[in-house]
């Protein structure tokens, strides 16, 4: 099932309709170079849950989540969305904000190879329906609510709509007629772990469907590969120099392509580090995370990075607001090109990204939005 592949000649092809594989010649140099490993996702963060085990990966307010409670968590989920009726090579529409659920979920996904759609939550009726009827979605993942908006009363109607999507999962109050995904989180599965197993999921196929920006019209829908976006995140690691003893903050939306792979969740899980979520972007909420856990990495846009007289006072000032945090500032260090992205690193007064000190700052912009 899915997209095919020939180790002898490298020709792929993929059963999934509308999605174009990598020309051949393509393939055989990025395997013949070693960029791809014909791992799925799956086993490529199989290996990493099982390395890292003891570690904590993911922090969501006061919760701190292992590697290996991440994997048994997101593990059980998968089995549950199997018994709901998912299946590899399904397409789920995935809109949830910053919040360890997504993760789960997005790992659960991984496992029995579904394909989630990164929809963000400020998407509605006109974006949904469409990315559910483009790809052929069998579910719709969504909070209750968010904000004033009521999101299981959209999916509803895109359920009405378009008879393919057969399952609304809600984070929250689940309305009749939909599955509750905290349920799905904390039940005890009917399937034994080696239904999981059993699964065969190609590497060659998408492993996510990103979303173009939307610049004229609703964004399209961007195919990547379990094997490109694993080297995607690998490689963006190293150029970023995300460690096992990285702590990187997300307040920008997790399910962008940067934020979640560039070198994103994807890439510092993959180097050991830790995640920290945040729902909040106010300069203050930011700067007390950064103190708290001692973040190293930072997502932010280039709006953001130019206007760090934002920060609160005592952050200008290089004064530390938790009484437990050393003194430390941060201050503008340069661009740097990498390829058509721009990093932004800065370091902080001891260097050592001791609580108060942001050592590193990343971020992608175009070009004409940075200067040299």
């Amino acid at each position: 099932m899915g997209a095919s592949t020939d180790p002898r000649t490298t020709q792929e092809s993929s059963l999934l309709e509308g999605v174009v594989p990598f020309p051949p010649e393509f393939a055989r140099r990025y395997r013949e170079k070693g960029y791809w490993r014909d791992r799925s996702l799956a086993d490529e963060f199989a290996t990493v849950f099982e390395r890292y085990a003891g570690r904590v990966a993911l922090i969501d307010r006061d919760a701190r989540v292992t590697y290996a409670e991440l994997d048994r968590v997101s593990e059980r989920l998968a089995l549950n969305l199997l018994d709901a009726g998912l299946a590899p090579l399904d397409r789920v529409v995935v809109q949830l904000p910053n919040v360890a659920e997504f993760v789960y979920l997005y790992f659960a996904l991984q496992k029995i190879g579904c394909i989630p759609i990164a929809a963000l939550v400020t998407h509605r009726f006109l974006e949904m329906s469409q990315f559910a009827k483009l790809s052929g979605a069998s579910a719709c993942v969504t909070p209750d609510r968010y904000g004033d908006f009521d999101f299981t009363e959209m999916v509803g109607r895109v359920r009405r709509e378009i008879p393919a999507v057969k399952l609304g999962i809600v984070l929250g109050e689940a309305p009749e007629g939909f599955l509750s995904l905290a349920e799905l989180i904390s039940r005890r599965p009917k399937q034994p772990v080696e239904a999981l197993r059993k699964l065969r999921i190609d590497p060659s196929d998408p492993a996510i469907f990103q979303l173009s920006g939307g610049t004229t019209g609703v964004p399209k829908l961007i195919p990547r590969t379990h094997n490109d976006y694993a080297y995607n995140s690998k490689i963006a690691a190293d150029v970023c120099k995300v460690t096992g003893e990285s702590v990187l903050l997300l307040a920008l939306p997790i399910a962008h392509n940067m934020p979640l792979a560039c070198p994103g969740m994807q890439g510092t899980l993959f180097s050991g580090g830790k995640v920290v979520l945040s729902a909040s972007t106010r300069p203050e909420d930011l700067f007390r995370l950064i103190q708290q856990h001692r973040v190293t990495h930072l997502k932010v846009v280039p709006a953001a990075a130019r206007h760090p007289e934002r920060r609160p006072a005592h952050a200008a000032r290089g004064e530390a607001a938790h009484p437990r945090a050393r003194p430390g500032r941060v201050r503008a260090g340069k661009f740097r090109h990498v390829g058509r992205d721009a990093l932004l690193r800065s370091r902080g007064g001891s260097g050592r990204g001791a609580a108060g000190d942001l050592r590193a700052a990343d971020f992608v912009g175009r070009r004409s939005e940075t200067r040299r």
